[in-house]
């Protein structure tokens, strides 16, 4: 056995009572051991802040209601809350009364039948008490909390630090009865097994992450989506190098905003857009015709020409007019982008109107020059003849003509 020294005590030491570390310490929870002495050692005048333990609101709450029922501390409820500490009783803790030992006796067995008979300490049956006491899950809730925790997690890895956070959240959530426990299951189920559907369907061989269920709760308890309609959605993007549940997610999005949320509403959109964007391809081919070029349409170009088509609803006989107008042009398309823009600008939506239009610019164009003589090939700049420099002309060709 090892032996044990101390050097005297320094100031500001804050003194613990051997009772509390021999008797009241070996079977509580860690949190809960560290949430009473920071405490004590702020109740005796120390300087500090509990911040520092990283130990949130309710389980510092669930702590200090486990010490009081010690009989250790007594809480004044309050904002905030006032924890007074009282001296150590001289004796053990009086044992539960027997049906409530009981009680949670059997609880205990049930717990230990859903890890497979793994043999509890006496912290993990303190957190198994407070589940019930402190959080208020029903026993039947909190059976099958753990065998949930035991499918999913495994129970050879599973710890009772895990459960106690999954019992907080469930106790955050309002789920405390066995209805209440059942519901929830069978929602995160649902979540796990449509979110690995998504990440089979684009041959991800990895399990959905924390994030990616998160997402999946969104798009089905949040938006409403149904899992056919998700999985449709997230066909359409396996052609893009890597999907993923963020790209899918500004997808549904969209969608959402179409209230498009069932698989057959989807579908025939899709089907929609897919005979749209076949047609805009087309028109857009036989514009490039028009105006000469022998490329096939980009896809800014059947971009520009569906927002021509849609979303101006301009007709296509005053597309095929701007391309016309376009032909020749060192860059046709960029110049029929430009005229039909004006168009749209100007209100000119028929080809009557296009043609009125072409003709004013051509006269207002003409208009700003008004002294300019319209001149074929064969025109010249004529000079200026005097009188006397005329006759000594015709004299001198005479001249040349006589014998």
């Amino acid at each position: 056995m090892p032996e044990f020294l101390i050097q005297p005590a320094p100031v500001g030491a804050t003194p613990v009572d051997n009772r509390f570390i021999g008797v009241h310490m070996p079977n509580a929870p860690g949190e809960y051991v560290k949430a009473y002495l920071y405490g004590l050692m702020l109740a005796a005048g120390g300087a500090g802040d509990l911040s520092c333990l990283a130990l949130e609101e309710e389980v510092l709450l669930a702590a200090f209601r486990h010490w009081e029922a010690q009989g250790l501390v007594r809480l004044h409820e309050g904002d905030p809350l006032r924890v007074e500490y009282l001296p150590l009783p001289d004796a053990r803790p009086e044992p539960a009364p027997p049906a409530a030992e009981h009680r949670y006796t059997q609880l205990v067995e049930r717990v230990t039948q859903a890890l497979h008979g793994r043999t509890l300490a006496a912290a993990d049956v303190a957190r198994v008490y407070d589940w019930v006491q402190v959080y208020g899950l029903e026993e039947e809730a909190v059976e099958l909390m753990v065998a949930h925790c035991a499918r999913t997690a495994g129970s050879a890895r599973l710890g009772f630090a895990y459960l106690e956070t999954v019992a907080r959240s469930w106790a955050d959530a309002g789920v405390r009865t066995l209805e209440d426990a059942k519901a929830h299951v069978a929602r995160y189920l649902a979540r796990q097994t449509g979110a690995a559907k998504i990440l089979k369907l684009w041959n991800y061989s990895n399990r959905p992450t924390q994030p990616e269920l998160e997402l999946y709760e969104k798009w089905t308890a949040g938006w409403g989506f149904a899992e056919d309609a998700i999985l449709l959605a997230a066909a359409q993007t396996t052609g893009t190098r890597s999907p993923s549940f963020k790209y899918l997610d500004a997808m549904l999005e969209t969608f959402k905003a179409k209230n498009l949320l069932t698989a057959p509403a989807l579908a025939a959109y899709l089907a929609q857009r897919e005979q749209r964007q076949a047609d805009v391809k087309a028109q857009a081919e036989l514009l490039l015709r028009r105006m000469g070029a022998k490329r096939a349409p980009a896809r800014e170009d059947r971009d520009q020409v569906e927002t021509w088509l849609y979303d101006w609803a301009m007709p296509m006989e005053l597309l095929f007019y701007a391309a016309e107008l376009s032909a020749n042009k060192n860059t046709p398309f960029a110049y029929m982008k430009k005229l039909v823009a004006d168009w749209q600008a100007a209100g000119v939506a028929t080809l009557k109107a296009a043609r009125e239009a072409q003709a004013q610019m051509e006269s207002a164009r003409k208009d700003t020059q008004p002294n300019a003589a319209k001149r074929s090939g064969w025109d010249f700049p004529q000079r200026q003849y005097s009188q006397e420099e005329l006759d000594r002309l015709v004299i001198n060709s005479m001249r040349e003509f006589e014998p």
